[in-house]
């Protein structure tokens, strides 16, 4: 199938929910969708064994199960995996967060061998690899990467953009240009670089946790023309609010599926945030996006097939949830931290007094439109 819904479980072929989590990517290859994933976990070095799914549709109920890639010991993990064939050297490789890779010499179907590759910036170890994305041009391959000094504990005055240059055979860094640029973006995280109308795109999306959180971009005429580019925001139908920013999540890609059609597609994170995502609105969505004088405008839809979706006719749904976020319904658990009437509405909640005991005074009831 090729229609995919939103505010609901994904699963695959086996009805097994899908393992995507930590910022895995979308790559189609040889005219099938490849989506390499980890397991999420509520606590990090708990999940983040890969998972590799395929889809010749991509629709959300239309994934198979290839193989679980890689099994990772306890304390060992991985993020923000995708896979890539290098047709130079023959090789399938699947490049993660922290350097970590996995090359097979035997195709998409064939055993990954584990690997890594060196820093290749002059910093000290007191600088984080946080979440990178690889961007491929011919078989030039780039890596954004979002860093920040540790020793600063939350990153927000020392955090830069860096795009990295790897080797021919994508197995370390270019010798001779191993950084093709770099600058300092505060509050920005999860980049990733794609081309539209042959201008070169950096997307992120503001740093807030597991939180969601909205979605910004760069554009310029070469890839060290981003470092100096102005910051612009993604335009949400409908608009971000309070409660919702991004259709409810943290941004992942842009991804081209056909002319004229573009996804964006986000992630929420139940298991490693229950507080602020109920697990019943599901991991993962996707929405069609129209560029707009080169700005990027989504549109929310519960669910929508991207191959007949008219893409330049501004149709969106509302947030039929009241507008209240995808926490769920008010319960003990969240109401631990419900001290006004502010805290309950973030939650998605109904005031109930015998809840949220610890509220001074009784505030009116609240009654959001639920999703029907």
């Amino acid at each position: 199938s090729t229609r995919i819904r939103n505010d609901v479980q994904w699963r695959d072929n086996n009805g097994d929910l899908l393992n995507v989590g930590r910022g895995g990517k979308i790559t189609k290859i040889d005219g099938i969708y490849y989506w390499v994933g980890n397991k999420p976990a509520g606590k990090w070095s708990a999940g983040g064994d890969i998972y590799l799914y395929k889809s010749t549709h991509l629709g959300s109920n239309s994934w198979q199960l290839v193989r679980k890639v890689f099994d990772f010991d306890d304390g060992q993990t991985a993020a923000n995996c995708e896979i890539h064939v290098n047709n130079m050297y023959g090789t399938t490789m699947i490049h993660c967060k922290t350097q970590k890779m996995f090359i097979s010499y035997n195709g998409i179907h064939g055993d990954f061998e584990k690997s890594w590759y060196p820093d290749p910036s002059d910093l000290s170890n007191d600088w984080n690899w946080g979440s990178n994305a690889v961007y491929v041009e011919g078989n030039n391959m780039y890596f954004a990467v979002s860093r920040c000094k540790k020793a600063t504990g939350d990153c927000k005055d020392t955090r830069m953009a860096y795009i990295y240059k790897l080797n021919d055979a994508w197995t370390g860094f270019d010798e001779t240009m191993s950084v093709v640029t770099e600058w300092n973006w505060p509050d920005r995280e999860a980049l990733e670089i794609f081309k539209f109308n042959s201008k070169y795109y950096i997307a992120a999306s503001g740093t807030a946790g597991w939180r969601d959180s909205r979605t910004w971009f760069r554009r310029a005429s070469t890839l060290e023309g981003l470092s100096s580019a102005t910051d612009e925001e993604v335009v949400m139908h409908p608009a971000n609010n309070k409660q919702i920013k991004s259709m409810g999540t943290q941004f992942r890609f842009f991804m081209k599926v056909g002319q004229g059609k573009w996804l964006f597609a986000g992630s929420r994170h139940p298991d490693e945030d229950p507080l602020n995502f109920d697990s019943k609105y599901g991991r993962n969505v996707m929405a069609p996006v129209n560029f707009k004088a080169g700005v990027p405008h989504v549109y929310w839809k519960y669910q929508f097939n991207w191959q007949t979706y008219d893409y330049s006719s501004n149709d969106f749904d509302a947030h039929y949830h009241g507008g209240n976020g995808h926490a769920g319904t008010c319960s003990s658990y969240h109401c631990t931290l419900c001290y006004d009437l502010n805290t309950c509405r973030d939650a998605g909640c109904n005031w109930e007094q015998n809840l949220c005991s610890s509220s001074p005074t009784k505030q009116p009831a609240i009654s959001p439109t639920k999703y029907p």
